[in-house]
């Protein structure tokens, strides 16, 4: 039991009364040992924050105390993490917490997204013991599983109850069972949301010389994108490769790139496969989205095809184009002077473009990759 919780309960009451601000009450629950994590989905939860802190804070507690236990009689002080490029920042927070409160020191060992399967697949065979923890796609879950190199979780979950099928408050539906089961056992532990948005760069869109002439040439007033035929039209007004300034630096890289075709094919109205599990990427909807993904491409940054997140971030950050299509972390690396020293206090981030379905209606699609 944490020892501040009465402190804690206190401060919940006189944060729901109205008696300290959603900053101070913040503030309140990080000096008294509440997590970051857990402090903003408190404040953010439609359940109120009495009840949201007795459900996120209960599990989150008893984890941390049988990790204690765990740790105290362990003979190994020392785990080493295979994580995606990048992501290091994530992390880093909890080596310190865990080094003094645990007696576990962590050690990273980064390699790029499509590699992290492949080295997964290399220790099933090498069975070196180099790794403790693996933080892949839930992508690698069925090969992993099936060929030794991660444990089946599902006893665990039984056994400790770490609440993450809650209907109220666990992880929402479908990504609870998409990314962390597989044939009806628990693979993994989803600690990352996907949803993929649109940034634009406010600061053009908010120059008058701009302004004009996108409205004189196009007949619309310059803005995000509604539609994609409105993502085009704004990639091909704003790409400016003279000053190294371009349209869009949306993903063509192997590896990444069907994400964005995905996203145009959901954006259609066709689910990547029919009721017998027919492919329909070579429908009508997916030769469509193909094509409209070839004619922007005149209008990408010219290292789109080989770039991976990371690099797409720092780019975008370096002031290196009009738009990106990115996942949440994108946007806190925009805004980040760090990271986004071109971009901070200048986006705008919207939902991905609609298009048109043949009664007319428009479908806005977002993809949770």
């Amino acid at each position: 039991m944490n020892p501040n919780i009465y402190k804690i309960r206190r401060a919940i009451g006189e944060y729901e009364s109205g008696e300290i601000d959603r900053r101070s009450f913040l503030r309140s629950l990080t000096l008294l040992g509440v997590s970051t994590f857990v402090a903003n989905a408190v404040v953010q939860s439609p359940l109120g924050a009495s009840k949201a802190f007795a459900a996120i804070g209960g599990p989150e507690e008893r984890a941390w105390a049988l990790a204690k236990e765990a740790a105290a009689k362990a003979t190994k002080k020392s785990l080493t993490l295979l994580i995606p490029t990048g992501s290091i920042g994530n992390m880093t927070p909890y080596v310190e917490k865990r080094k003094n409160e645990l007696g576990i020191t962590l050690e990273f060992i980064e390699e790029p997204d499509e590699v992290v399967h492949t080295k997964g697949m290399q220790e099933a065979v090498a069975k070196t013991g180099r790794y403790d923890v693996m933080m892949p796609t839930a992508m690698s879950y069925p090969d992993w599983i099936d060929s030794g190199v991660i444990f089946d979780l599902t006893e665990w979950v039984e056994k400790y109850n770490p609440e993450i099928f809650d209907k109220e408050w666990g992880v929402v539906f479908p990504a609870s069972h998409h990314a962390q089961l597989y044939n009806g056992r628990v693979a993994g532990l989803l600690n990352d949301g996907d949803q993929i948005t649109l940034l634009c760069r406010d600061d053009h869109l908010k120059t008058p010389t701009k302004m004009q002439a996108f409205g004189d040439k196009f007949g619309y007033p310059l803005g995000v994108p509604k539609t994609w035929k409105e993502y085009y039209s704004l990639a091909q007004f704003m790409h400016d490769p003279a000053n190294k300034f371009y349209g869009s630096l949306e993903y063509r890289s192997r590896y990444y790139v069907k994400w964005m075709f995905m996203q145009r094919l959901i954006s259609k109205g066709r689910l990547y496969f029919d009721q017998d599990m027919n492919p329909t990427f070579n429908s009508d909807e997916g030769l469509a989205a193909l094509e409209d993904m070839l004619a922007v491409n005149q209008y990408l940054h010219p290292d789109a095809f080989s770039f991976i997140w990371s690099s797409n971030y720092n780019a975008f950050g370096r002031g290196e184009g009009f738009m990106n299509i990115v996942w949440p972390s994108g946007f806190k690396y925009s805004k980040a002077p760090s990271t986004g020293p071109a971009t901070t206090g200048k986006i705008a981030a919207t939902v991905m473009p609609a298009d048109k379905l043949k009664d007319g209606s428009l479908l806005y699609a977002g993809l949770f990759c």
